[in-house]
């Protein structure tokens, strides 16, 4: 799967081996079928947990791109029936106990009967259904709980467009799994701002705890990038998350405006989008006449993806405007601070802006396609003329996931029962 929090959890369990723990994994079901299938040994360190998919596997051969993108992205995706039985409970927010839940309920407790040592159980979401099976299996088992809270459960906040019966249920939810007494982990420290005054007087700055995103500088995809092939075509990458279709349509405007004014720089230039709102780019381009700049080639895997990356000679980073857009940040962000790409933010201010600038990127304020046109015509030149900088070493460091590692092994020690 593609879905946000997924690095986050393969690279938690990829390195809780090393300071004394063996995951057992419960994911969810399997997908066959796909041309690009991805490929589940670079995400699979041997030995490092063990990952159990639940329920039977979805088959998407036959699926067109965009709904295989859907689909491993955990968007709903209605034209496959299996669905329901084998990850309905993973898409989004949504909380369905006849889906995955069901099914990873029963293989929670089969492990838990035949292992016999599990201390402790890590539940991350949102999708509600994850925490909630947490909750269920720590009373039962007696065992301590890490909730790890990617976002909100509503993540369309103040701006839902969903009943509000929906929003109610969400609401009520959450403020359970929030105030039941387990440790809590978040992502970021926007977040867990959120989270302190959302519930301020029932959560202390010590209920939550920070246990930062970053990329990992021993993960192949990040640390084989080696000297690019000099050639005459400059590559972009955009990454695009939570963006309407109409601040998805300033950035393609903008291009559009650069190769109007700059008509050389056409076959110059080659652009991919990454990202789920990627299979959204093919109408764009026809709109504005880029046809014979992007490569619309959707990528099923975050080794495509990342692979993309590492041939970039630049990354368009955007995130919407919203209350919950605020502290949100894609995960694909780490890996491509990690690969040192260049790093322009068409951002709102919030929490990827912040990772932006840390990181040593610009920003381009959204509004002005003008002045987004002008900064990439900048760097353009600066490609030409071999000067486009990588994103600063001092800078990238600091992102790197080994801090977070750290504060996860204190906090699961700190909830350990002592012998």
């Amino acid at each position: 799967m593609m879905t946000e929090g997924s690095t986050r959890s393969w690279q938690l369990a990829s390195h809780l081996e090393a300071i004394g723990w063996h995951p057992l994994v419960i994911g969810p079901a399997g997908i066959e079928g796909l041309d690009d299938n991805p490929d589940i040994s670079l995400w699979y360190a041997e030995g490092a947990y063990t990952l159990y998919n639940t329920g039977q596997a979805v088959v998407g051969d036959g699926a067109s791109p965009e709904m295989v993108q859907r689909l491993l992205c955990g968007m709903p995706v209605n034209a496959f029936s299996q669905l329901k039985n084998s990850v309905g409970g993973l898409l989004r927010a949504e909380n369905n106990d006849q889906g995955w839940g069901k099914i990873a309920r029963e293989s929670a407790q089969q492990l838990i009967a035949e292992e016999g040592e599990i201390e402790l159980i890590y539940a991350q979401g949102p999708p509600v259904t994850p925490h909630m099976l947490g909750l269920e299996l720590a009373k039962k088992h007696g065992l301590p709980l890490v909730l790890d809270f990617l976002a909100p459960y509503d993540v369309e906040g103040a701006d839902s467009v969903t009943s509000l019966a929906h929003h109610q249920r969400f609401e009520k939810l959450e403020e359970q799994v929030m105030q039941s007494g387990h440790a809590i982990i978040i992502p970021s420290r926007s977040l867990k701002i959120y989270f302190l005054k959302k519930y301020f007087g029932h959560l202390t700055n010590d209920d939550i705890r920070i246990v930062s995103d970053g990329y990992d500088p021993e993960d192949a995809l990040i640390s084989g990038r080696g000297p690019k092939d000099e050639d005459a075509v400059m590559r972009w990458v955009i990454l695009a998350e939570r963006v309407t279709r109409k601040e998805l349509a300033a950035i393609f405007a903008a291009v559009s405006e650069l190769l109007q004014q700059h008509e050389e720089l056409r076959g110059m230039l080659s652009i991919s989008m990454i990202g789920s709102q990627s299979h959204e780019a093919a109408a764009l381009c026809r709109k504005y006449k880029l046809d014979d700049v992007f490569t619309l080639q959707l990528q099923c895997s975050r080794s495509g993806e990342t692979e993309l990356c590492s041939m970039a000679d630049l990354c368009l980073a955007a995130v919407g405007r919203g209350e919950m857009n605020e502290v949100f940040v894609p995960e694909r962000l780490f890996d491509i601070i990690g690969i040192r790409l260049p790093l322009l933010g068409f951002l709102h201010d919030g929490a990827t802006r912040q990772v932006v600038e840390d990181a040593g990127g610009r920003i381009v304020e959204p509004g002005s396609r003008g002045q987004l046109a002008g900064i990439l015509l900048e760097l353009v030149e600066q490609w030409r003329n071999g000067q486009l900088q990588p994103l600063p070493d001092d800078a990238v460091r600091g992102f790197g996931i080994g801090k977070a590692i750290d504060e996860l092994h204190r906090e699961i020690v700190s909830r350990l029962p002592l012998d």
